[in-house]
């Protein structure tokens, strides 16, 4: 593949990334496939199935959590499996960039040590499953370059572990900050999070 191109003008999120590359042909094993290798496969449930909306098609991917007692995991906690993962160098390199991104992003809007910063919903068996699946699946399409339109900011307001939120939250505007990313304040969007800060930090 010579170019990944990713159209996000109705959000972004780490879900949406994941359906849009199994819906290109990227076999399911490859996302299971390293997770297993963790010990993480019974941990969750991948369900895709196929669905539509203003009358086109697409996947569309659910990521159950089996955990019974999800443990509250920490960059470092995620650090030290994904390093002694028997992974290709390309894909913990990956990986360890985006959750250390997001880990920034939440150490600066809370005020902590990022190696200590508690993860909450970004730490939890989905975000996990969304952030090594796409960096398995674009490893696995080998694209040369990768783009993507602007990114939306969204309005309103979103229910979150730290309470009611404004839209975008702060990690989406503290990422965007620092990685000098537009984006679109279009006010035509429904109200709610489009663009997650899962999202962001993949793309």
């Amino acid at each position: 593949m010579t170019e990944l191109f990713v159209d996000c003008q109705s959000g972004l999120s780490g879900d949406m990334l994941l359906s849009a590359l199994l819906d290109l042909g990227v076999p399911r094993e490859v996302v299971d496939n390293p997770l297993n290798s963790v010990g993480l496969g019974k941990a969750y449930e991948l369900k895709i199935e196929e669905s539509s909306s203003y009358g086109m098609r697409g996947l569309k991917v659910f990521v159950k959590a089996l955990e019974k007692n999800p443990p509250l995991r920490r960059f470092n906690d995620i650090r030290s499996f994904v390093e002694s993962a028997e992974w290709s160098e390309c894909l913990r390199l990956n990986v360890l960039d985006v959750f250390r991104a997001l880990a920034e992003a939440e150490a600066s809007v809370h005020g902590h040590s990022f190696e200590e910063v508690h993860f909450h919903e970004i730490g939890s068996i989905d975000s996990i499953v969304d952030v090594v699946g796409v960096c398995a699946a674009v490893e696995h399409l080998e694209p040369k370059f990768i783009s993507c339109t602007n990114p939306p900011a969204g309005v309103g307001t979103v229910e979150t572990s730290h309470g009611v939120l404004p839209v975008p939250v702060p990690a989406v505007l503290e990422l965007a900050r620092r990685h000098q990313i537009l984006l679109n304040g279009e006010d035509k969007m429904p109200s709610g999070e489009v663009t997650t800060p899962t999202g962001l930090a993949l793309m």
